[in-house]
């Protein structure tokens, strides 16, 4: 049975991860983006998000994938379903954080996007996330419509386009996501007094989708001395779940005490989780950093704007903000809680 939890579906790869499952998902997939009143093409709301440009007379997905077990291979099939089911696809070219592709399903004004990864999870886990055209995790609603869908299409096969079908009509493009994201971060950060501190930081991608990314954007826009730990594509993610926690962090903690860096950084699997060890390889807990970062933005930044947070988060930040006459509102646990209400309001963080 298929079933979408916090942030996406996953299984064991051979187990419940199978082609044949991740080619229901695709096509329920498509069957949401050609016909929900809300989330499809044709609705309302993606039509608003448009800004008065027309739609498209085809939908077009974006899709990524992270560096496990056949990733990109479960990924060509969501293609060639879609391709079938008449939407086109354009897949980042190589392995990709899942925020960067969530900023491309903004940028690109996609009606949604499809990553292939398992988040944290051991390395014989994949799964697949659902993000509509605002980016963000899938909201109940949407999740659910998905589930109902792959229900009712009980045993039967799912039919994909050919590759050379695929090619000839253009239903699929190859797409580097990078520049756009870069961009795109470069334009939240004081680049000028990042560069003013030559800073020298550690970073562990743990054999992730973050490993073309995080290095590269530290070093080419922002001027950063990097340290790379972990950059090559493992599929079995170093044997461990690829979360930063003290324990998995602990050897960039090392390598920063011994080379006298500033920074530890570390993401997980799929670049949406972060680790931070200070100067002295102390662990930073992420609570901290998230009320850190609220904090800086409203008195450094001067911006403004209310908090939210799961349930299983610290009530640190609801402190924080309300210092600064902000109220926090709370969430069950889960990005796709979480996303659905940073949609109704001016959430700062």
């Amino acid at each position: 049975m298929i079933r979408f939890g916090t942030s996406g579906w996953r299984g064991v790869v051979s187990d419940d991860f199978t082609f044949g499952n991740v080619r229901k998902v695709a096509h329920a997939v498509s069957g949401s983006v050609k016909e929900s009143p809300e989330v499809g093409y044709n609705s309302d709301e993606y039509r608003a998000s448009l800004g008065g440009e027309p739609v498209s007379r085809v939908p077009t997905v974006v899709l990524g994938y992270d560096t496990r077990f056949m990733s990109e291979d479960f990924a060509r099939e969501v293609t060639l379903v879609l391709a079938n089911d008449g939407v086109k696809t354009l897949v980042a070219k190589g392995d990709i954080p899942t925020p960067a592709l969530g900023w491309a399903v903004i940028k690109r004004k996609a009606v949604g996007g499809a990553m292939i990864t398992a988040s944290h999870n051991p390395g014989q886990y994949n799964g697949f996330k659902w993000m509509p055209y605002w980016g963000g995790s899938a909201s109940p609603n949407v999740t659910n419509d998905l589930e109902r869908r792959i229900e009712l299409l009980g045993d039967h096969a799912i039919k994909t386009m050919t590759d050379e079908r695929s090619t000839k009509e253009a239903w699929i493009d190859k797409v580097d996501f990078r520049k756009s994201y870069f961009d795109q971060l470069e334009s939240l950060l004081d680049v000028k007094a990042i560069k003013k501190a030559k800073l020298k930081v550690a970073v562990d991608a743990m054999h992730g989708s973050a490993r073309l990314y995080l290095r590269s954007f530290l070093e080419e826009r922002l001027g950063v001395e990097v340290f790379a730990r972990n950059e090559d594509r493992d599929v079995l993610l170093g044997g461990i779940s690829p979360e930063p926690t003290p324990t998995s962090t602990a050897g960039l903690a090392e390598q920063v005490k011994k080379q006298r860096l500033h920074l530890g950084l570390a993401c997980d699997g799929d670049g949406d989780r972060f680790g931070i060890v200070d100067a002295g390889g102390v662990w930073i807990q992420p609570n901290e950093v998230v009320a850190l970062a609220y904090e800086h933005l409203v008195v450094n930044r001067g911006l403004k704007g209310k908090a939210a947070r799961s349930v299983m988060t610290s009530h640190f930040i609801d402190a924080v903000a309300k210092s600064h006459g902000s109220e926090t509102r709370e969430t069950p646990v889960g990005f796709k809680y979480l996303g659905e209400l940073l949609r109704s309001g001016p959430f700062l963080l």
